[in-house]
């Protein structure tokens, strides 16, 4: 391999390794051939390179999307029912990354790809289902 290469710092999420991803020099991100460095030598031994598939890489995107739509929605920063309904987007395409979504989406007596009532009690029950959420995804 010779040329210039360029590489991102990736943190994660919280309590994980720091990655530095080598980006392809030619062709489209995410490349087939995507090469992470992990920085943690427990785990991978220090600085072995490990291949990631477009497909893992699709799924640690979706991942970190709904870990930060729930974390606005948490802090106020967007309105719970536009979140929910990004939320449900992330859900319909890719629901075996964010399993843990699928509480939001068992409420008795409410349909997510249907019409909503947006009440006070929708919008508590929904922040509460995102804090639990929240939690999971951490542990």
């Amino acid at each position: 391999m010779a040329g210039i290469f360029w590489f991102r710092l990736d943190c994660g999420p919280l309590g994980s390794d720091p990655v530095l991803v080598l980006l392809p020099s030619g062709g489209d991100w995410p490349g087939t051939s995507t090469l992470v460095m992990h920085n943690g030598a427990e785990r991978y031994g220090a600085g072995q390179v490990k291949q990631i598939s477009k497909v893992e890489l699709r799924r640690l995107a979706t991942r970190k999307a709904s870990i930060s739509l729930l974390e606005q929605m948490f802090a106020g920063e967007i309105e719970v029912y536009i979140g929910y309904r990004r939320l449900y987007r992330y859900w319909c395409g890719h629901n075996s990354a964010v399993e843990e979504l699928r509480p939001m989406f068992s409420i008795p007596n409410i349909s997510p790809d249907g019409i909503l009532s947006v009440t006070d009690e929708f919008n508590e029950q929904i922040i509460s289902i995102a804090r639990e959420i929240l939690t999971s995804f951490r542990n």
